[in-house]
């Protein structure tokens, strides 16, 4: 509120402050790393079965659930001891773990974000975690590339070098020949 004062008559004018916007969880971000966790060190748990899919993507004080039955289900629950709390829960999703995609399921509503259901502390640390691993895992990928690219380089340079000692070698040999 600014206050501004008009010939001997004070006036309040109200100032909208634009409300900051909260950064949110990717679902695909939390596929990414309990598919590709494993990558960095992170400790994911495979409770698989023939006929659905269940991986726990644990973390200091919070674990990111993935569940598949019919549909799929993403629960975060943070725990201290014996003691856990649901903090979300998603709505039903289609997620096609081999193409690594995530979507809604056919008739459900809900964001491909997380929308926390119980607020708290929790919510800016498990964002936190989240960005931080993310992250490690985008700089393993990176790596990852660049030796990979470099071993080709590496490889084709190897190669160019054979292939020119062979044809010095064949050319001296034809060359005795003539």
């Amino acid at each position: 509120m600014r206050l501004f004062k008009r010939k001997n008559k004070f006036e309040a004018e109200l100032v909208k402050v634009p409300k900051q916007e909260v950064e949110k969880i990717k679902l695909f971000t939390l596929l990414d790393l309990v598919q590709n966790g494993h990558l960095i060190g992170l400790k994911v748990k495979d409770y698989d079965s023939e006929d659905s899919m269940y991986r726990i993507l644990e973390f200091e004080n919070f674990r990111v659930h993935f569940s598949e039955w019919s549909e799929w289900t993403i629960r975060i629950d943070v725990y201290n001891g014996s003691e856990s709390f649901e903090v979300y829960r998603s709505p039903g999703l289609k997620i096609d773990w081999y193409s690594s995609t995530v979507g809604l399921a056919q008739w459900e509503k809900g964001s491909l974000e997380v929308e926390w259901s119980q607020e708290g502390a929790w919510c800016s640390y498990i964002l936190k975690k989240i960005k931080e691993e993310k992250q490690k895992l985008d700089l393993k990928r990176v790596s990852d590339k660049r030796i990979k690219e470099l071993e080709e380089k590496q490889k084709e340079e190897r190669l160019r070098r054979d292939n020119e000692e062979k044809k010095k070698d064949f050319n001296n040999l034809f060359q005795n020949k003539l």
